[in-house]
C-alpha cells in the first residue's frame, strides 16, 4: 500500500507541477502578447492619426492652391476674351510675321508681335488667323496655368511629408 501511495503521491505532484508550470508560462506569455498587441494598437492608431493629419493638410492645401490657380487662370482667360474682343472689333490688330528666305533678316521698323495700334488695319490676314492665334494663346494659358497648380501642389505635399 505504501508503494501505491507513494506512486499516487508522485503522480499528485507531478499534475501540481505541470499545472504550475502550465499556469506560470500561460501567464508570462500571456503579458508578453498583451504587450505586444497593445504596442501594434498603439501604432496603428499612431499611423492612422498622422494619415488623418496628412490628409486634411493636404488638402486644405491643394484646395487653397485650386482656389488661387483657378482665379489666376480666369484672370488669363478674361483677358484672352479681352482681347478677343478688340481683334474682333477693330480697336486692336495683331502683327503677323512675314515669311523670309533663309538667312535674311527683317529690316522692317517694327518687330512682328502685339501691335498696340488703334486702327483696323488688318493688311492681307483674315480675321480667322487672328482667332486662330489668340485660341493658341489661350491653350498655351491654360496649360501653363495647369502645370504650375501640379507643381505648387507637389511642392506643397513635400514640404507635409518633411514635418
Amino acid at each position: 500500500m505504501t508503494n501505491k501511495l507513494t506512486l499516487f503521491l508522485i503522480t499528485l505532484a507531478a499534475v501540481i507541477g505541470a499545472g504550475c508550470s502550465w499556469w506560470f508560462n500561460n501567464n508570462y506569455w500571456q503579458k508578453k502578447w498583451t504587450a505586444r498587441e497593445l504596442e501594434t494598437a498603439r501604432a496603428q492608431t499612431f499611423m492612422q492619426q498622422t494619415i488623418r493629419r496628412f490628409e486634411t493638410a493636404s488638402s486644405v492645401t491643394v484646395a487653397q492652391i485650386d482656389q488661387s490657380q483657378y482665379q489666376e487662370l480666369q484672370d488669363a482667360q478674361k483677358d484672352i476674351a479681352n482681347l478677343r474682343m478688340a481683334v474682333n472689333a477693330g480697336t486692336r490688330r495683331l502683327q503677323q510675321c512675314q515669311q523670309q528666305a533663309a538667312g535674311t533678316r527683317n529690316t522692317s521698323d517694327q518687330p512682328a508681335g502685339m501691335g498696340n495700334s488703334t486702327t483696323a488695319d488688318k493688311g492681307t490676314g483674315s480675321g480667322q488667323i487672328e482667332q486662330d492665334i489668340l485660341d493658341i494663346g489661350e491653350y498655351a494659358v491654360t496649360a501653363i496655368k495647369q502645370r504650375d497648380a501640379c507643381v505648387k501642389t507637389y511642392q506643397q505635399t513635400q514640404e507635409i511629408l518633411k514635418k
